[in-house]
C-alpha cells in the first residue's frame, strides 16, 4: 500500500499537484520546486507569509550539486550529516530551474536530504527537487503523526502515511561563511554535533 501511494505521489508531483509525506522531523507538504504554480499553491494552502522561504528536499547529494555551488566545508557537512535533519543554505547556480518563489527571489536556498525511507523513495527518480514546509496551517503546531494531520488539509492534498516522525523537531538550519558556521534555526542537530564534523570551524 505504501509503495503504491509513493508511486501515486510521484505522479501527482510530476503533474504539478502537492503531496503530504513523512520525514524524520515532521510531516511536510511538498510540491515541484521548479514549478511556480505549485509553490504558490503551498503558500496559499498553508496561509504562509510570502516572506518565508521554503526548504528544498533532494534524494542525494549529486542532485544538489546540479543546482547549487558547494565549497569544501559545505561539502564536508553535507557528506557527514546527510541524510539527516540539517538544512544547508546554499547558493543556486544560474542554470538551476528552481523557482524564485521558493527563496523569495534570493539566490540562496535551504537544502536537505531527509533521513526517512518513505521520503527518500518519493524523491528518488524525480527530475526535480521537492519544496516542502511543514504540513500544517501557519501558526499551528507541526505534525509528527499521520493521525494528527489537519483534516482540512487532507481533503485538499494527497497524503502518504508513514511512521511517526522520530525526532518531532524541525531541521537545524545553518549557513557557512568562510570558515564560520552560522546557526539560523536550532533543531535536532546541535552546534556540538556540527563541530564534531567540522572541528576546525567556529559556530556563530
Amino acid at each position: 500500500m505504501v509503495k503504491k501511494n509513493i508511486e501515486n505521489g510521484k505522479k501527482l508531483l510530476r503533474s504539478g499537484e502537492l503531496v503530504i509525506f513523512p520525514t524524520e522531523t515532521v510531516y511536510g507538504i511538498g510540491g515541484n520546486a521548479n514549478d511556480s504554480k505549485a509553490i504558490r499553491r503551498i503558500y496559499s494552502i498553508k496561509k504562509r507569509p510570502a516572506k518565508n522561504p521554503i526548504i528544498c528536499h533532494f534524494a542525494n547529494l549529486e542532485e544538489i550539486k546540479k543546482n547549487f555551488y558547494l565549497n569544501k566545508l559545505e561539502e564536508l557537512l553535507a557528506k557527514k550529516l546527510w541524510p539527516g535533519p540539517i538544512t544547508l543554505i546554499l547558493r543556486k547556480k544560474n542554470k538551476s530551474k528552481i523557482s524564485n518563489l521558493v527563496s523569495i527571489r534570493s539566490s540562496y536556498i535551504g537544502c536537505r536530504i531527509p533521513k526517512n525511507k518513505v521520503a527518500l523513495q518519493l524523491l528518488k527518480g524525480l527530475d526535480f527537487p521537492v519544496a516542502a514546509p511543514s504540513a500544517n496551517f501557519t501558526e499551528r503546531t507541526s505534525v509528527t503523526k499521520f493521525e494528527d494531520l489537519d483534516k482540512k488539509l487532507m481533503k485538499k492534498i494527497f497524503s502518504i502515511k508513514g511512521e511517526q516522525s522520530k525526532l518531532g523537531l524541525e531541521s537545524t538550519v545553518i549557513r557557512v561563511k568562510k570558515n564560520n558556521i552560522e546557526v539560523l534555526r536550532l533543531g535536532s542537530i546541535t552546534p556540538s554535533d556540527i563541530l564534531k564534523v567540522a572541528n576546525k570551524s567556529k559556530i556563530r
